[in-house]
This record gives C-alpha cells, sequence and structure tokens, in this order.
C-alpha cells in the first residue's frame, strides 16, 4: 500500500504555553511542574521541545510530555506518542507511541484521531485494521481535522480503502479551499467529470489558476496543464498560443516534461518570437528522458525527422518513434494517424494497407470512446496523485 503522505514529519509545536504567556519565567514553571500542575508540566515540555526560554532538549521535553500525558493531557498524550513514534528524545517504542496517540484521540483530539488512523491503517503500533482506520479519519473529519479531510478526498478519489467517489472525494476537497494539492484534485475532477461530478472546464481552469496564484503547486504539471488548455482552447480558456507559451515556460523551469514538450512545441511551430528547430528538438529530447512514458514527445521528435527539421530527415527513426508514441502508456491518436500516413505512401515503411487501416481503426475506436480519451487526457495532463 503507498502512503499518502510521509507519516514520520517534523514535529510541530502544537501545545500552547497558557502560563508562561502571563509573564512566567521557566523557574516558576518548573516548581509547578514539579507539584504536578499538568498545565505547567505541558509548559515545560513545549519549552524544552521548541527551546524557548531553555536550550533544546528533547529528552526533557518528552520527560514532561509523559509525566502530563499519565494525568490524562490530549495534547500531552499526543506529543509523547508522536516522539515514541519518531525515537525523538527517547527510545523508538511504537506500540506504547501508538497507545499515547489512541488515549488522545479518544478524547477527541483531531491530529491523534487522524495519527491513529495512519497507525491503523500502516500497523504502526497496532494490529493492521484498515476499517478502524477509516473509522478514525471519519471522526477526525468530522472534527475538522484538514489533514484527514485531504486524507480521505484522496482515498475517495483513488479508491484507497475505500470505493472510489468522486462526489464524495470533491466534498472533502471543498473544505480546504486553500491547500494546494485539494486545489489540484478539485481542478482535475472538474476536468473529468466523473463518478457523479458534473463536468465544469471553468471551474477546472479556475481551481488550476488557484493553485499556480498562491505559490508554487505542489504537483509542477498545473503548469504545463494550463498551458495545454490555453495552447488548444475549448477548456474554459480561449485558445492563446502566446500564453500558452508563458505556462509551459513556468512548468519547464521545473523540469515537468509536458510544460518542456510544450516549449519545444511552440518553437517547432513558432509562438511569438520562438521559432528555433534545433531548440525544439532539444526540448522533445529533454521530454523524453524526463518521462520515458510520456507519447506526445515522442511524436513531435518523430515529426522533427519526418520533415527533416533540426535533424537530418529520417523516415524509419520517425516511424520508430510515431510507433513509441502510439503504443506507449499514453497511446497517441496524432502519431497512429502519422503511422497510417507512412504505409499509406511507404515513407520508411513498404506500402502495406492492411496497417493503413489497422492504424486507422485503432486512431478511431480511440477518437469515438469517451472514457478511453479521458483516461488519455488524465495521463497526459493531470498527473497529480500526491503519493
Amino acid at each position: 500500500m503507498k502512503i499518502f503522505f510521509k507519516y514520520f514529519v517534523l514535529l510541530t509545536f502544537l501545545i500552547s504555553m497558557p502560563i508562561a504567556m502571563k509573564g512566567q519565567g521557566i523557574d516558576e514553571l518548573l516548581q509547578s511542574a514539579n507539584q504536578g500542575d499538568v498545565e505547567s508540566q505541558v509548559g515545560v515540555a513545549a519549552c524544552y521541545f521548541t527551546g524557548t526560554l531553555v536550550p533544546k532538549d528533547y529528552a526533557q521535553a518528552y520527560f514532561w510530555y509523559s509525566k502530563a500525558a499519565q494525568q490524562g493531557n490530549p495534547n500531552a498524550q499526543y506529543m509523547a506518542g508522536k516522539m515514541c513514534l519518531a525515537g525523538q528524545g527517547t527510545e523508538m517504542n511504537e506500540n506504547l507511541g501508538a497507545n499515547w496517540i489512541l488515549q488522545a484521540a479518544k478524547q477527541n483530539h483531531p491530529k491523534a484521531q487522524n495519527d491513529i488512523a495512519f497507525c491503523f491503517a500502516l500497523g504502526k503500533g497496532l494490529v493492521k485494521d484498515n476499517e478502524k482506520a477509516l473509522e478514525w479519519w471519519h471522526k477526525a473529519a468530522g472534527a475538522g481535522s484538514a489533514d484527514a479531510c485531504l486524507n480521505l478526498g484522496i482515498m475517495y478519489a483513488t479508491g484507497k480503502l475505500v470505493k472510489k467517489d468522486a462526489k464524495m472525494a470533491l466534498g472533502y476537497f471543498l473544505r480546504l479551499p486553500n491547500n494546494p494539492i485539494a486545489q489540484e484534485w478539485l481542478g482535475t475532477l472538474y476536468f473529468l467529470g466523473n463518478g457523479g461530478v458534473e463536468r465544469n472546464y471553468a471551474k477546472s481552469t479556475e481551481w488550476f489558476k488557484k493553485v499556480v496564484s498562491d505559490g508554487k503547486p505542489a504537483n509542477t504539471s498545473v503548469y504545463g496543464f494550463l498551458g495545454f488548455c490555453y495552447f488548444n482552447g475549448g477548456y474554459g480558456l480561449e485558445a492563446d498560443k502566446e500564453e500558452a507559451l508563458k505556462w509551459y515556460l513556468y512548468g519547464s523551469a521545473y523540469n515537468d516534461p509536458l510544460s518542456v514538450d510544450g516549449v519545444g512545441w511552440c518553437n517547432y511551430i513558432g509562438v511569438g518570437e520562438q521559432h528555433d528547430f534545433d531548440f525544439a528538438v532539444m526540448c522533445f529530447n529533454q521530454a523524453v528522458n524526463l518521462n520515458k512514458e510520456y507519447s506526445p514527445a515522442y511524436r513531435h521528435l518523430g515529426i522533427c525527422y519526418f520533415e527533416g527539421n533540426g535533424v537530418e530527415k529520417d523516415y524509419k527513426e520517425a516511424v520508430r518513434l510515431f510507433e513509441i508514441a502510439a503504443n506507449g502508456k499514453i497511446q497517441d491518436v496524432e502519431a497512429m494517424k502519422r503511422l497510417a500516413e507512412c504505409y499509406t505512401y511507404g515513407y520508411g515503411v513498404s506500402k502495406d494497407l492492411n496497417k493503413v487501416q489497422y492504424w486507422k481503426n485503432r486512431a478511431g475506436e480511440l477518437n469515438e470512446n469517451v472514457a478511453m480519451e479521458n483516461e488519455n487526457l488524465k495521463e497526459r495532463c493531470l498527473k497529480f496523485l500526491p503519493f
């Protein structure tokens, strides 16, 4: 099973220090903590954990979190559990760590509820139990955990642990309008329009634009996708090849293969001041090296060899590249049409009417099969799975 997010991350300072905020120093906090005051114990632990008022000391942080945890403080139970699981300030102990987090979860601690779901899903310190994992994720989402909403959204979108349900996924992602991963998924779901979600290209591109306007997206293929939409038009955006080039250039800076290929194609056909066959060939080769399964780059490279632009004309090499594009994971319809042309006129191959019909039929089947075309577009433009 793939892990949706890295389970062990740098621990976040979650615990407020109500007494320290009133102006108490570490000595006063320690005195109260030693007398058994649970809030002071949490405060001292937080000081040692973050290096506030005292040098950072994870061993002392764990000592005081565990003291407060034993008194039933849910925040302390959660932090003690996380530290046990990570072996931070104490020996790694998955059983004890999961138990502390479970105690906090039972006290309606949203982050603990989300994390204990991971423990059940992964068998970390607990017997693996997917049903209990889902139960806790739903409780955490109901308590307002953004992490749980994101996890459930991804699960319903991909069919991990649950039956795939795009409409349920949409509902969870809509709770997180400012989360870049949720934004990418919202754009994807509206673009595909599957599973009870009405296709809406305008909303799709709106969400993708929001991702990039808020900063670098979690998946830089968003740039390439926006470039694709502007280049072709009809996806909630007016066709604008110069605007497409702008987005492709953004994405190519992050080595997104769709974007790199897009920059190459803009140079090949001449968009704005960009018209450089040699540079186009370099881009197509780079896109292929970045993603061996990205069929359009093979097709574009094949066109270069077919037409003799940027490389020496070589029909046999063109046919080889068209066949890779046509038979790849992303079955490229345009490459199939090119192959039909090659077998019709004998470019790089012997004329073969059977092969002509074969490639025309395959291209026609893909064009007529809406579901297949959706999957083609999804594979081509929307590789946003964050796990």
